[in-house]
Order: structure tokens, then C-alpha cells, then sequence
């Protein structure tokens, strides 16, 4: 697993991790980065400049990424499910209704980025 700073996916600036366990069986199912005071930096950064060229976008083109994001999040709800079971513990159809939640929410603010005040 890794971070992603900046559209990179890299480890922590340290090289420390930790151990992501399945809550119902105790299982690592895999190493993440533990991120500090630098890497938080990055991000920070990398944030700074990101929203720059996304309120430099059209609220068109806003409204498109967003349309986008929900429809890649329900055509994968099944996949990010069983992720977010694996790393919480949570029942399946628990997850399944967080995720299409997220993807609901997606849709709300592309909604209103397209101006559709409905």
C-alpha cells in the first residue's frame, strides 16, 4: 500500500508503515505508510496546487469530474465493498450502502455544479 502525495503513489518520507488488520479475524492483510510531519507537508502542498487548477476549471468541466467519479464508484461498489469490510470488519451490506452513499454524495455536488438547483 502507499500514499498518494501529488498523483504519486509513494511511501512515507521515514519509511515507517504499520500493520492494516481485519478486525473480525485479526488477519494483516497489509502494510500502509505511516506518514509525519513531512509527508503532511507534501500533501499540503500538492493540495495547494491542485485546488489552483481545479478552481481554475470551468464549473462545467468541475460538474464532468464529478459525474465521472460517481459512475466509476457505483460500476466498482462491489470491489470497494468487500475493501472497506476487509479493513473494518463491517458488514458487507453495510459497506456496500457506504459506498453508494459516497456515490450519491458525488452526484449531489455534480447536481449543483451543473447548476441544476432541483
Amino acid at each position: 500500500m502507499k500514499m498518494l502525495i501529488n498523483g504519486e503513489w509513494r511511501d512515507s518520507v521515514a519509511g515507517k508503515v504499520f500493520a492494516v488488520e481485519n478486525p473480525a479475524t485479526g488477519e494483516v492483510i497489509e502494510e500502509a505508510p505511516l506518514g509525519g510531519e513531512e509527508d503532511v507537508r507534501l500533501a499540503v502542498e500538492a493540495a495547494g496546487e491542485a485546488f489552483a487548477d481545479w478552481s481554475a476549471k470551468s464549473q462545467r468541466d468541475r460538474a464532468k469530474v464529478l459525474f465521472f467519479a460517481a459512475v466509476e464508484v457505483r460500476r466498482r461498489n462491489t470491489d470497494l465493498a468487500a475493501l472497506l469490510t476487509t479493513e473494518q470488519g463491517k458488514p458487507i451490506r453495510e459497506a456496500v450502502d457506504e459506498i453508494n452513499g459516497f456515490a450519491n454524495i458525488l452526484e449531489y455536488y455534480h447536481a449543483l455544479s451543473a447548476g441544476d438547483r432541483g
